[in-house]
């Protein structure tokens, strides 16, 4: 089954405003006369490609449940849990920091996978996630926030 990740006003927000204002730049570049134009074509690539892969985060960004892992897909960056793995789920809570968070809302799951590792998604409906996940692996604690 597959869930697309949820899209708040403040995600949506930041991320539109950080992608205009990179992209506001490069005209700039064009404008002053003061870099060769290598360098201005090679600012306008690197922002244009810096751009695109925000873009296929936000929009990219989506959560399949298999019969024994959770594909995760992050525009192009792709990771799997193996369902079995899965210690705890909390529901309804947003984490700050951590090295990898694939969601593009607050208010979602953070995944207690592993002995140590986590993972914050935030799939458009937290409890058909859960109730999906739990079908597989009916011990996985569930903690509400």
């Amino acid at each position: 089954m597959k869930f697309k990740s949820r899209k708040d006003v403040l995600n949506t927000v930041t991320y539109w405003i950080c992608l205009l204002l990179i992209l506001t730049v490069i005209p700039f570049i064009w404008i002053e006369d003061t870099e060769s134009l290598a360098v201005k074509i090679f600012v306008t690539i690197l922002l244009t490609a810096v751009s695109s892969f925000m873009i296929s985060l936000f929009y990219g960004t989506f959560y399949e449940i298999n019969s024994d892992e959770i594909l995760i897909q992050n525009g192009p960056i792709i990771g799997k849990i193996k369902i079995d793995s899965i210690k705890e789920i909390i529901s309804n809570t947003t984490m700050w920091v951590g090295f990898w968070k694939p969601a593009t809302a607050m208010n979602g799951l953070i995944i207690k996978y592993n002995k140590f590792d986590e993972i914050y998604i935030s799939p458009k409906t937290n409890k058909k996630f859960i109730e999906e996940i739990l079908k597989i692996n009916p011990e996985i604690k569930i903690t509400r926030k």
